[in-house]
């Protein structure tokens, strides 16, 4: 498992590399936030819309904290951090499929 902050991954050799990687079966894991939203990249598992403020419509007024990880999650027993919160989203875009 590879985990990629918010960032595009450029043309070239690191992305080729990803690709063949995640094609072999690894697990790629995307933050997507404004750097990824402006500029998508074919590592993406779907579109993006562009980034959401909090306050708009379909979302919350104050910013969230991260819920404890689920007893079944490979991420059991990390601590949460009281000082993340998430203020803003990045949505897939809506698809038939």
């Amino acid at each position: 498992m590879l985990a990629l902050a918010d960032r595009p991954v450029a043309e070239g050799a690191e992305r080729e590399a990803l690709t063949r990687w995640v094609e072999r079966g690894g697990t790629l894991i995307r933050f997507a936030g404004p750097r990824v939203a402006e500029r998508p990249d074919p590592l993406l598992p779907v579109p993006l819309r562009a980034e959401r403020q909090l306050g708009g419509s379909l979302s919350w007024e104050q910013p969230q904290r991260l819920a404890p990880f689920p007893e079944n999650s490979p991420f059991l027993g990390l601590p949460v951090p009281e000082e993340v919160t998430v203020e803003r989203q990045v949505l897939a875009e809506p698809s038939p499929a």
